[in-house]
């Protein structure tokens, strides 16, 4: 495949995971525009986009997967515990969700590190004694987000 039809792919890629929001890009800016590439072959990319979207999904990296809120009829997870309260889809935390303030001494190296990181990037901020999520967030796993709103260890 010719370097102009890869960085047209690659410049499709970043542009749907910056739409999508769930994983910051660390490479670079997304460039404005793509190469030029003639519309038989944007249509051969676009399939070669959806393969690679499914398989990236499937290996449990959902980049191009929009976080979505749930139906009525969706199965919703909370966690409740210590004055804070959580509740998400999968390993999604979402907006306006609460976290206590406090980590327990036993988890504060397992715990704080992760917090910190999301205080720092403005996931969480505090409000009235507690922290708030002010975006959904993705968690690697259901404990890792049950630990982060809990402030302590917890199987998710």
């Amino acid at each position: 495949m010719p370097g102009t039809y890869i960085l047209h792919l690659e410049w499709y890629c970043m542009q749907q995971a910056k739409e999508v929001g769930r994983y910051d890009l660390d490479n670079g800016q997304v460039p404005p525009n793509s190469t030029h590439v003639t519309e038989p072959m944007v249509a051969e990319l676009l399939d070669i986009f959806d393969t690679m979207r499914m398989l990236v999904s499937t290996f449990g990296y959902p980049v191009f997967e929009p976080i979505v809120k749930p139906s009525k009829s969706s199965h919703l997870f909370y966690v409740r515990g210590g004055g804070s309260e959580g509740k998400g889809e999968l390993v999604v935390v979402f907006e306006g969700s609460r976290a206590r303030m406090e980590v327990v001494p036993s988890a504060t190296n397992a715990v704080q590190p992760q917090r910190d990181k999301l205080i720092a990037s403005g996931v969480m901020e505090e409000r009235d004694g507690e922290y708030l999520f002010t975006q959904d967030f993705l968690f690697a796993s259901p404990s890792t987000a049950a630990a982060v709103v809990l402030g302590r260890t917890a199987n998710g």
